[in-house]
């Protein structure tokens, strides 16, 4: 069957007469990551069906977008990969990337999500300006697959496969990485919420949420006031009831520029956004040192030395909150709560040093 043509002399037209048929440029978002053998490609396209890959393949073949090679010893499988003038379509796959993420919603039960896709989402939010001077690679582990993204002084290269020595690693499910890369979840919100985990330098950390992007954009204030953000979803994530029995106080968190509080109450737990009337303790930090202490890559008492955070009230308070609220739990042994920590001095607070 002849190929169909707009039969119009003009520059997108002559685009989508090559490129226009549907599962093409989905094909190309495959191999955007490098080449891959036809097995490779009917597993990432579910739904396309066998028959309709080979000629989609033939297609791309004969418009000089893809290329069939054979690779060398003792692999000699055959894949497709991108020619010079398929790379050149990733511009414009990113900003319609883009654009589609701007009207996602939750996943329907029906929908399919595979680790890869988020390649393409990370691409769409990349900061070039922010990213200026950074040399790093971050390492997504993703339900059994693995990809990383490598940033170089403005510039962005992913692959599949791990990174040699990445700075940062994350763990996640394919849900929560596509929640991400669609800027509808940040990555401390996925750790605190534990959706996630990571391992690295809290510096790394920093760097890439301001690379992509993270947080979403700030959404609107409704008339009747703030809606709470995701301070108090956090807090209720890690919350312990058996933690707070017989416990009656407030604590207070003010975290970069959000400011939420807890009120326990022998076992139950009410958080709300904004500050408390008369709060027993109260954690100041940034995000990416609240998040490091909630994943247990830094303890409390080394946040305070160090002067990333600072805490104020009752060390007995301080000490219950961590507690309660699970801070530090896979920390190292030596902070207070901790295994092996038995007999350890109470933290100090600065405001009673």
């Amino acid at each position: 069957m002849p190929k169909r043509s707009y039969g119009q002399f003009e520059g997108l037209a002559n685009a989508l007469d090559a490129i226009g048929e549907r599962w093409t440029l989905l094909l190309v978002r495959e191999l955007l990551l490098g080449p891959r053998r036809y097995k490779d490609l009917l597993e990432g396209l579910p739904g396309i069906g066998t028959n309709l890959l080979a000629r989609r393949l033939k297609e791309l073949q004969g418009a000089g977008v893809i290329v069939k090679r054979t690779l060398p010893a003792p692999a000699g499988s055959s894949v497709y990969e991108l020619t010079e003038r398929g790379r050149a379509l990733e511009p414009a796959l990113i900003a319609l990337a883009r654009w589609g993420m701007e009207s996602m919603e939750e996943p329907k039960p029906t929908d399919v999500l595979r680790p890869g896709w988020g390649v393409l989402a990370f691409k769409a939010t990349f900061d070039p300006e922010a990213a200026r001077g950074v040399h790093e690679t971050y390492e997504f582990h993703v339900e059994g697959d693995v990809f990383h993204i490598q940033v170089d002084d403005g510039t962005l290269k992913a692959a599949q496969g791990p990174a040699p020595a990445p700075d940062l690693v994350y763990f996640c499910d394919v849900e929560t990485l596509l929640g991400i890369g669609a800027r509808q979840l940040s990555p401390v919100d996925a750790v605190s919420l534990g959706r996630a985990r990571m391992t690295g330098e809290p510096e790394a950390t920093a760097r890439a949420v301001e690379i992509f992007g993270f947080p979403p954009p700030e959404k609107e204030e409704p008339a009747g006031g703030p809606e709470p953000g995701w301070g108090p979803a956090a807090m209720r994530a890690t919350f312990d009831p058996e933690a707070a029995r017989g416990v009656h106080e407030t604590y207070e968190l003010h975290i970069g520029e959000e400011v939420f509080h807890m009120v326990v109450a022998d076992g139950t737990l009410r958080a709300a956004a904004g500050p408390a009337g008369r709060p027993d303790f109260v954690m100041i930090t940034n995000v990416v040192t609240f998040m490091a202490i909630g994943a247990g890559q830094l303890s409390p008492v080394d946040a305070l030395m160090n002067g990333q955070a600072d805490m104020k009230g009752g060390v007995d308070a301080a000490m219950r909150c961590l507690a309660i609220f699970g801070f530090g739990r896979t920390a190292s042994p030596g902070w207070p709560g901790s295994a092996g920590s038995a007999g350890s001095p109470p933290v100090p607070s600065r405001s009673e040093e």
